[in-house]
This record gives C-alpha cells, sequence and structure tokens, in this order.
C-alpha cells in the first residue's frame, strides 16, 4: 500500500510539474486558439448557411406561384379540351346530316335525269362490247438492215393501240355521263360532242422495231458426216474391198 501511495504521489508530483511548464501553458494557449477559430468559422458558416436558406425561402416562393400558374393552365386545358369535344361532335352531327341531305338530293336528281343520258351510257356500253370482240390487224413492213448492229429493221401498222384508246375513251366518257346526270339541265350538245368523239378503231398506227439476224452456225464440225452416216460409208466401202479381194 505504501509503495502504491508513493507512486501516485510521484505522478501528482510529476503532472504539477508538467501544469507548471511555460511550454506546456502555451500549448494549452495555442490548443485554446485552434479551438477559438474553429468555433467562430462554425459560427460564421452556420450564419452564412442560415441566410442562404433565407434566399431559398425566395426560390420556394416563385416556385409555389410558377406551380400555382400551372395548375390555372392545367385547368384552362382541360376546359378547352372539354370544349374541343362538344365542338367535334356538333361538327360531326352537322356533316352527317348534310351528308345525309346531299345524299337525299343526288337521288332525286338520279331518278329524275332525262333518259336520253342512260340511251347515251348504253350507246358506250354497246360500243365497248363490239370493241372487245374486235380481233387487231396488223401489218410488218421490212425497212432495212444494220450489219453493224446484226439486226433487221422493220414497220409495224396496227390497230391495237387504236381499240385500246377507243375502250378507254368509251369508259371516260360513261363516267361523264353518270355525273351529268346530278346537273339540272340538260346538256343535248355535250352527249352529241361525246358520242361524235369516240376514236376510230380501226386506225393503224406505225410503230418501229428490229429483229437480230438469224443466227449462224459456224462450226466446222457441221461438214462433217454424222456417225450414222459415216458407218454406212465404211460398210459400203468394205463391200467393195472384199469383193475385190474374191477377183484376185
Amino acid at each position: 500500500m505504501k509503495a502504491e501511495r508513493a507512486e501516485i504521489e510521484k505522478m501528482e508530483k510529476l503532472a504539477a510539474e508538467i501544469e507548471r511548464n511555460p511550454l506546456t501553458k502555451k500549448f494549452r494557449e495555442e490548443e485554446a486558439a485552434v479551438t477559438l477559430f474553429k468555433r467562430l468559422a462554425a459560427a460564421d458558416r452556420i450564419e452564412a448557411l442560415r441566410h442562404e436558406a433565407e434566399n431559398y425561402g425566395v426560390i420556394q416562393a416563385e416556385v409555389d406561384i410558377m406551380v400555382e400558374r400551372l395548375a390555372d393552365i392545367e385547368r384552362q386545358r382541360q376546359e378547352l379540351k372539354t370544349e374541343i369535344g362538344k365542338k367535334r361532335a356538333t361538327l360531326m352531327r352537322t356533316r352527317l346530316d348534310i351528308e345525309s341531305e346531299i345524299n337525299t338530293q343526288e337521288k332525286i336528281l338520279y331518278e329524275t335525269s332525262d333518259p336520253s343520258i342512260d340511251e347515251a351510257i348504253k350507246f358506250f356500253q354497246d360500243r365497248r362490247e363490239i370493241l372487245f370482240r374486235k380481233k387487231p390487224d396488223s401489218q410488218t413492213r421490212r425497212t432495212g438492215s444494220n450489219i453493224f448492229a446484226m439486226v433487221k429493221n422493220f414497220v409495224i401498222f396496227s390497230n391495237s393501240n387504236a381499240i385500246e384508246k377507243s375502250l378507254a375513251y368509251c369508259l371516260v366518257c360513261m363516267k361523264k355521263l353518270e355525273c351529268m346526270k346530278l346537273i339540272p339541265t340538260l346538256d343535248v350538245n355535250r352527249i352529241d360532242e361525246l358520242k361524235r368523239g369516240v376514236p376510230d378503231a380501226d386506225e393503224m398506227i406505225e410503230t418501229t422495231g428490229e429483229k437480230p439476224f438469224p443466227r449462224i452456225n459456224v462450226d466446222p464440225g457441221i461438214l462433217l458426216p454424222s456417225n450414222s452416216e459415216m458407218d454406212w460409208k465404211l460398210g459400203k466401202l468394205n463391200k467393195k474391198f472384199q469383193k475385190l479381194m474374191k477377183r484376185i
């Protein structure tokens, strides 16, 4: 016990001496200065952050105003969409009513159209039937040769294009006559004009063309006899040789 107490007293005396040492005092003063500097810096940072937070409050207020404006815009947008939907529904009903009325009036025009229009349509229908059964006529005339290109030149006179042209014309006229039923007044002159305008299906239209020269076989083997012919000639020659040998 005495030894432990003596050791404790020794340590206490050493600690007292350290505390009385000027270096210890200087160290503690420097340490206190550093601590004070940190605390002052922390206080300054807190004040700056609080000031910055006040600015954030201004920004938050601006954000709140913009959010409210956006909500107003969304309400206006929804109201506008609803109004557009109503207008479209009204437009659709009006359009259907108008189209229905147009169909009714067109039906009246069709049912009361002059019979001469249907007669004219029948005229072109009959003409098309005749043209469908008509056989094209063609004539070919040779006009020369091009030995460098190894082709023969010729001209073809045919009414096939004229028939097709006449068929197409009749179909167009039938459609025009159907449209004439919607015109209140009858245009007799126009109907006569359409009938007179049918293209001549017998018109021979000229087209030019060319054909290659017939292929010439330049194989020299064609000059030689065939195998069967060669066998026949050899057999005949052998018989002559045998007869000759018998005489000898």
